[in-house]
């Protein structure tokens, strides 16, 4: 057990640390290429999937307790937006007007969010099960995970915290509701929300 606890724990740092994350922050691989290296390991992602086996109950892509999750995610959405509307609102950040003139607003706001979601909650939480039996924990170093992927953005200070307790968040209601179509929904409109106030630039979703 000690072993194959280690194993999980050395992939989930390749797959989730050292690919995807450090040659970004340290240069190696510019920016603006992001999107495709994020691609890749995603692609990555998908072959130890099917490797593996994983029906599509166990990634989270599941209908029988669709109906049932819908209110907890709801309620997750409208928290999330008013949160967002009240940092805006005391930063003094206004909506958009032209976000409509921007393509990639629509595909960050929905396919990001979805791959993130597919990623962080529907492979790395059963990984992270797999060897740490408190879903406390689990919890926990997900969310870490998840605001370390945003160490490469402007004001980290800022962004990294804020990530990190959505990041709880997303964990947490997914632990007790694991419908990776609902959450994908639940991320989806909160980047919606996030970019359209300018937490997340429009040169940020395009690659710029």
């Amino acid at each position: 057990m000690i072993f194959s606890a280690m194993g999980i724990f050395l992939e989930i740092a390749v797959l989730f640390v050292f690919l995807p994350i450090i040659p970004l922050y340290a240069g190696i691989i510019p920016l603006r290429h992001r999107w495709t290296w994020w691609t890749a390991i995603f692609l990555l992602l998908l072959a130890i999937v099917r490797e593996r086996g994983y029906d599509l109950g166990a990634l989270g892509i599941r209908t029988d307790n669709f109906f049932g999750a819908v209110v907890p995610y709801g309620v997750a959405a409208v928290f999330g937006i008013m949160v967002i509307l009240a940092l805006a609102r005391s930063s003094k950040k206004r909506p958009a007007r032209r976000w409509f003139k921007h393509p990639p607003f629509f595909v960050f706001s929905i396919a990001v969010g979805a791959l993130q979601e597919f990623a962080y909650r529907g492979f790395l939480m059963p990984e992270l099960a797999l060897a740490i039996p408190s879903i406390g924990i689990v919890i926990a170093i997900n969310a870490a995970l998840f605001s370390f992927a945003h160490v490469i953005y402007p004001n980290p200070k800022v962004t990294v915290p804020l990530t990190f307790f959505a990041g709880v968040g997303f964990a947490a209601i997914y632990a007790w509701y694991p419908n990776l179509i609902l959450a994908a929904a639940l991320h989806a409109i909160l980047n919606f929300v996030a970019t359209l106030y300018g937490f997340v630039s429009f040169a940020e979703v395009e690659g710029s």
